[in-house]
């Protein structure tokens, strides 16, 4: 299980994330409920469709269909499972650990017609009250970086999933160890400014899949699909940091902003100088 001070400290900083006005009536409104980096192909023209095009990678590599139980491992407020149970009609449970998460999943959850099939609780996705073999699919989108240890994580989705229940992480990895202070800065500001413990290689995903017993593990490298997102964090963030440390200081509940602020700065200097990495691991349960 998450260690209890460091699992209030994460639930805090989503309730703030969850919970501001500033998500509320601007981030939500304009990038909608998928706040992830998205997979931008030759084809993608905006924003939102690099957001489904994650989302629609999810579904193929874990087959998910209209018979599937599923579980989001950390489902923020709910615009993947609100996406996939559109696209393929199947029931979606979410895990989340902050309250403020849960109302905002629940009132997009109603305002969409999905009550009968979208569900979310506030509970640590490594400690789950769902019974053994409960779940068709696990997936996971940026937020295995939460779980401290990253065992805890594997051995949970391994005991909640069905035999032959697949499981799905997208997330982000740190791709080497830092050369100078620099780099070393780069990435303790990104862990910063997302509440991060630490920041592993993928290698360790897949090391620790396989402890908890997952086979057939596949890890698909995706630094270049999310890139262009990334660096347009960068830039518009560039721009918001002046901002944002101002207002911090001005207004203390902006502070949760300006390490968002933070974190989308410090991203695109990770891809610059080469210490960030992205990939889809796919596995599943003999």
């Amino acid at each position: 299980m998450i260690n209890d001070n460091y699992k209030q400290s994460v639930s805090k900083f989503y309730d703030e994330v969850g919970g501001s006005l500033v998500y509320g009536l601007i981030v939500y409104p304009i990038i909608g409920r998928n706040q992830h980096y998205g997979f931008w192909y030759s084809d993608t023209k905006t924003y939102k469709e690099a957001a489904e095009n994650q989302m629609r990678e999810i579904i193929s590599k874990a087959k998910i269909n209209k018979d599937s139980v599923i579980l989001d491992a950390g489902c923020g407020v709910g615009g993947p499972m609100v996406f996939i149970a559109k696209e393929t009609d199947c029931t979606v449970h979410g895990a989340t650990l902050s309250k403020r998460e849960v109302s905002r999943a629940r009132e997009y959850i109603s305002c969409q017609s999905l009550n009968d099939k979208v569900f979310v609780s506030e509970e640590d996705y490594t400690k789950l009250s769902f019974p053994d073999n409960f779940f068709d699919v696990v997936y996971a989108i940026e937020s295995v970086c939460h779980a401290v240890p990253k065992s805890d994580f594997f051995k949970e989705a391994f005991r909640v999933l069905k035999p032959s229940g697949r499981l799905v992480i997208s997330d982000g990895f740190r791709k080497r160890n830092p050369v100078n202070e620099k780099e070393k800065k780069i990435i303790s500001t990104f862990m910063y400014g997302y509440e991060l413990k630490e920041i592993v290689e993928s290698k360790t995903y897949e090391q620790e899949a396989q402890k908890a017993g997952f086979t057939d593990i596949q890890v698909e490298r995706k630094i270049h699909e999310v890139a262009k997102s990334v660096i347009f964090f960068m830039r518009l963030t560039s721009i918001l940091r002046p901002l944002t440390t101002l207002l911090q200081y001005i207004n203390p509940s902006l502070k949760v902003l300006h390490r968002n602020v933070l974190a989308g700065y410090y991203s695109g200097k990770g891809i610059e100088v080469g210490v960030a990495d992205y990939a889809v691991l796919v596995t599943k349960k003999p």
